[in-house]
């Protein structure tokens, strides 16, 4: 008698025996199995199988509750003790939340190849908006796989999300429309983070950042300005940074007409030599800082690239910086004869800086030769202008 109620003290014990088990199993599963897979992924030059492992990693211990709950009741007495729609609804929220432990997985696998797609454009591409909605995508078909293996007709679901989704574009389509724009402007790469830009409206600055539904533009003033996703795609703007690197940077000027030409171009290109040398050099030597810190915090083959990189804009800058200014006189104006002097930046930045210290520069040069840089000026003739 004695054995029997033991064994039925044990039988009605099962359901946490069975909880327990599944649990500590997915427990030494995340802390000894998950954590020796990774120090093997580390030492592979790949980064697919650390983004894995890390997104299994987050889901093994939720999965392990969900399979516990699950067999607990299914592989016991208790699936007897509920009525068959109250099981089929408690396996199904089961399994639910194991097919979006999975699509989550999925998820950031995919966003990571989108990720290693746009590395190999030397432009920064931001993809926060398309990964975005790549996770909202997965998450949301594999819901709707989780209730149609569960016996749920989703066929009521997918009419409900028709018509909601028509209501629901309908209140939210200037949203929409800003997160469109968003896509389009960032497959289209004619707009790039960090690139130098002027609106329609003459705002211009840095893109700092694009979001869903807005772009941050970083002016020289150093202030934000927020501009709508879809304002920025139908707007007229100018992209400095579509065109090839380095810039031209033309400066146009003037002098008297009693000028001697000859040594205006002389000690204009003399002063262009020097501020094209040193703006240059300072320029670059602060963006090498830059790849430099970067180096040394990337992976090995991330590093490879980026010192391909430095390389190459180390060779560039020393091109830079021993070219040859150009001047051209262009006409002869109202009050002066003028022309403009061609310089050449090496990034976007360098443009305010190398056209700021020249004219700065060249100034205080003609004071100190004696050319007059004239104000406008008009000489007036009387033709019969009484004689006195």
């Amino acid at each position: 008698m004695a054995l029997e109620e033991m064994l039925r003290f044990f039988g009605l014990l099962s359901p946490i025996v069975v909880f327990i088990v599944i649990l500590l199993i997915g427990i030494v599963a995340d802390l000894v199995v998950i954590r020796s897979v990774k120090r093997l992924t580390l030492k592979t030059r790949s980064k697919a199988d650390d983004i894995l492992i890390d997104a299994v990693k987050k889901i093994v211990v939720f999965v392990s509750l969900l399979l516990a709950l699950y067999f607990a009741v299914n592989a016991t007495y208790l699936s007897a003790k509920f009525p068959d729609k109250v099981l089929r609804f408690y396996n199904t929220g089961i399994l639910a939340g194991v097919i979006l432990s999975l699509a989550w997985v999925s998820a950031e696998v995919i966003n990571y190849a989108i990720d290693s797609y746009v590395q190999q454009f030397p432009e920064e591409i931001p993809t926060g908006i398309l990964k975005a909605i790549v996770r909202i995508v997965v998450l949301v078909v594999a819901f709707l796989m989780a209730l149609e293996s569960g016996g749920i007709s989703i066929t009521p679901i997918l009419t409900a999300l028709g018509v909601g989704g028509l209501a629901v574009a309908l209140a939210l389509q200037d949203s929409l429309s800003n997160l469109f724009a968003g896509l389009n402007v960032i497959m289209s790469r004619q707009i790039r983070k960090g690139d130098y830009v002027k609106l329609e409206n003459g705002e211009e600055g840095f893109v700092e950042e694009m979001t869903w539904r807005n772009t941050l533009i970083r002016t020289i003033a150093n202030n934000i300005v927020i501009v709508p996703n879809s304002k920025l795609a139908s707007s007229i703007l100018v992209n400095y940074d579509l065109i090839e690197k380095p810039r031209g940077v033309p400066v146009p000027m003037g002098v008297a007409y009693g000028s001697d030409l000859d040594f205006v171009e002389r000690v204009t290109l003399e002063v262009a030599r020097e501020v094209q040398r040193e703006i240059t050099l300072a320029v670059a030597e602060r963006k090498l800082e830059e790849y430099r810190e970067r180096v040394a915090t990337v992976k090995e083959g991330e590093r490879q690239r980026l010192e391909e990189e430095m390389r190459a804009f180390e060779r560039l800058a020393e091109e830079l910086a021993n070219w040859e200014p150009i001047l051209r006189y262009r006409e002869f104006g109202d009050s002066s004869i003028n022309f403009v002097v061609v310089l050449k930046a090496i990034s976007a930045d360098a443009v305010f800086l190398m056209r700021h210290e020249f004219i700065k520069r060249v100034k205080r040069r003609y004071d100190e030769e004696g050319i007059e840089i004239p104000f406008p000026q008009r000489d007036v003739w009387f033709r019969n202008w009484p004689k006195s």
